[in-house]
């Protein structure tokens, strides 16, 4: 039994290839919360601790207005497009090999990363 997503194979087992694919989108889906929790962090590096930046709040704030938030919302922005995109190209194939129940669920994956 698998789900990811709104996507659920009821009580039909899973092939072995299948629990690795499930296993590497479940790492992929990690790994993408840990990319936007990084990501997200570099602006409060960058206008806070960066070398060189004096402590005054008047400096501060002009790091603040300077800062380029539209780079910063394009970045942002782009990571889960990068995720989808990992795991559609983990769960397009797996929809090649499998059959029935099984092919169901992976197509569901596939359409859900689009």
């Amino acid at each position: 039994m698998a789900t990811l997503g709104n996507c659920y194979i009821g009580t039909t087992k899973l092939t072995q290839k299948s629990k690795r694919a499930v296993a590497e989108i479940r790492g992929i889906m990690e790994s993408g919360s840990w990319f936007s929790a990084a990501l997200a962090s570099v602006p409060v590096y960058q206008i806070f601790f960066s070398p060189g930046v004096t402590k005054s709040a008047f400096e501060t704030g002009i790091n603040i207005r300077e800062y380029d938030w539209e780079q910063y919302a394009k970045s942002m922005g782009a990571a889960p497009k990068v995720v989808r995109d990992r795991i559609r190209k983990t769960a397009e194939p797996m929809t090649w090999y499998t059959s029935g129940n099984e092919n169901k669920f992976w197509r569901c994956v596939s359409e859900a990363a689009l």
